[in-house]
């Protein structure tokens, strides 16, 4: 692409993408990297992978989106941009008027909150009986019960592992 002149755009992807796991263990006062399922798999996560991948990374794309800030490494490049417009959902597909399969209607009244959260991966990204993920998953499900416990109407909705074309419903 760039021999024909073409720019090329990426979309940064979470915590391993362009940034050390020691630089993003830094961040505070939630440290992720030390409950994460593969901060000791250096297949998966470790400094000199993810570097690697960034210096590659930086020095094909011309414009990169970013999502949360994480900017260390790589990321603290004049390419990378913080821009969340540039993860929109499709409007059409993820439509609001959407018509739903009474199969997928969930059962609470109209005065619950529901909650919404999902894990892709799930069982292979998050370790011990509280669902410990690095998507805070047992963070929400303990808010979830404190609030219950206080007598508000609430509800988590948790999937996992399903598709976004059920999803949506």
């Amino acid at each position: 692409m760039k021999l024909l002149g073409k720019k090329i755009l990426y979309q940064n992807n979470g915590c391993l993408d362009g940034v050390s796991q020691n630089a993003f263990s830094q961040w505070n006062p939630y440290n992720v990297c030390r409950i994460c399922v593969w901060k000791d798999r250096k297949d998966v996560c470790s400094d000199e992978r993810n570097l690697s991948w960034g210096k590659f990374r930086n020095s094909l794309a011309d414009y990169q989106c970013t999502l949360g800030g994480n900017r260390a490494d790589f990321n603290d490049d004049l390419r990378v941009h913080e821009a969340p417009w540039a993860y929109s959902l499709d409007k059409h597909f993820w439509n609001p008027d959407l018509l739903v399969p009474s199969n997928y209607i969930l059962p609470f009244s109209s005065s619950t909150v529901q909650l919404y959260h999902s894990v892709g991966n799930f069982d292979t990204r998050s370790q011990g009986k509280n669902a410990q993920t690095i998507k805070s998953t047992h963070t929400y499900l303990e808010l979830i019960e404190r609030s219950k416990k206080e007598g508000l109407d609430v509800e988590m909705i948790f999937f996992k592992d399903v598709p976004d074309k059920k999803l949506r419903y």
